[in-house]
């Protein structure tokens, strides 16, 4: 009663002939009724489920790709990173979101660096980060960030995931060149103080 006494109606929704939709939730004073445009939602839901394509692991509480063997954690109500697997690792891209798909057009414009010239760039900090004894993600601070834009534009550094590989398989290049150099010295003398 309180609400019809202050003139206005509440989620009413009328089909016309023309199937147009109109929304009576007007509480201005114009008199033409508000119109839903339902073709411009863009969240519009997928209907795959990628889980299809994964199995459950209950020790881990992660799943396995079938195609792949690669395991992902998920959470209880978003399987975002399970999609993003599927369309980006395997080219099923009916898995995506809207927003993946658009996140995935424009990361195949914005490299402007060859790949060679990275490799060679990401060489080179690394070997930078060793030499000064540098933190890992020296090259992903905003001052670092933006002197990289300036001399090399497109250019932003290694992550601390690929510094982290290369030198680990730094590590391991010097451990196996140090021990052979150390089988070809007879005697080695230790002194504690």
């Amino acid at each position: 009663d309180e609400m019809e006494s202050d003139g206005a109606i509440y989620n009413v929704v009328q089909k016309h002939d023309n199937n147009e939709q109109h929304n009576l939730l007007n509480l201005s004073n114009a008199s033409v009724d508000t119109v839903i445009d339902l073709t411009s939602n863009k969240n519009k839901s997928i209907e795959k489920k990628p889980v299809e394509y994964f199995t459950f692991i209950n020790e881990t509480g992660k799943y396995k790709c079938s195609i792949c063997s690669q395991e992902y954690k998920a959470m209880q109500y978003s399987d975002t990173n399970l999609r993003s697997h599927l369309g980006f690792k395997h080219a099923m891209h009916q898995y995506l979101f809207p927003s993946q798909l658009q996140q995935r057009n424009s990361k195949k414009f914005t490299s402007t660096i060859a790949l060679l010239d990275k490799q060679r760039f990401d060489k080179a900090a690394i070997q930078c980060i060793v030499d000064d004894g540098h933190a890992f993600g020296i090259f992903r601070r905003p001052g670092m960030q933006k002197f990289l834009e300036t001399i090399i534009p497109g250019y932003h550094g290694p992550s601390r995931k690929t510094v982290r590989k290369h030198l680990d398989k730094l590590y391991q290049q010097h451990r196996t060149s140090l021990r052979e150099s150390m089988k070809k010295i007879p005697f080695i003398a230790l002194t504690i103080d």
